[in-house]
């Protein structure tokens, strides 16, 4: 990610210290608390997105399963009530 040394870190911390001066421990605390509410926040937006592709999934996979090879369904999966014909194996 970002490739930050040691004496680039330490540069950071002193510009830190002289703009925040005493108020950097309260500084530094806000920040990370403003952090994890955006990571929580994120991970809220992002679940329905999940749970959609969770369901995709698992109906895909339903749908192979009851798919031969060739593409074609399966003698026997119930759908020869509804007036589908069956096609030859």
């Amino acid at each position: 990610m970002l490739d930050i040394g040691f004496q680039e870190t330490v540069l950071i911390l002193l510009v830190a210290l002289m703009l925040f001066g005493g108020n950097l421990p309260d500084v530094a605390r806000k920040l990370g608390r403003s952090v994890g509410e955006l990571k929580r926040g994120f991970s809220e937006s992002t679940r329905p997105l999940r749970d959609a592709q969770a369901q995709v999934e698992r109906e895909v996979a339903e749908v192979a399963e009851s798919a031969d090879p060739n593409g074609r369904k399966r003698e026997g999966d119930g759908d020869e009530g509804n007036g589908n014909r069956r096609l030859p194996s």
